[in-house]
């Protein structure tokens, strides 16, 4: 019964992670188009461009240092 219950917060925890992360690429996305940033000015040294574009349209997921190099570049 113990197991069970861990089991479906362990769901629910990723559930609500998931829906977070997805949103975060869409930000990051706004956030270059009104600084006027190419994904390539915004990628370069960090990540690929192509990388990036799957992240902002939530077909990748992202590690921390990149994320935070990519948020720092762009402001946020």
């Amino acid at each position: 019964m113990l197991g069970k219950i861990e089991n479906e917060l362990e769901k629910r925890d990723q559930s609500k992670r998931d829906f977070y992360f997805s949103s975060i690429g869409m930000i990051i996305k706004k956030k270059r188009i009104e600084k006027n940033m190419t994904q390539e000015n915004v990628a370069k040294g960090i990540c690929s461009n192509t990388y990036l574009s799957k992240f902002e349209n939530n077909n990748a997921s992202m590690n921390h240092e990149y994320l935070d190099s990519i948020m720092e570049r762009i402001d946020l």
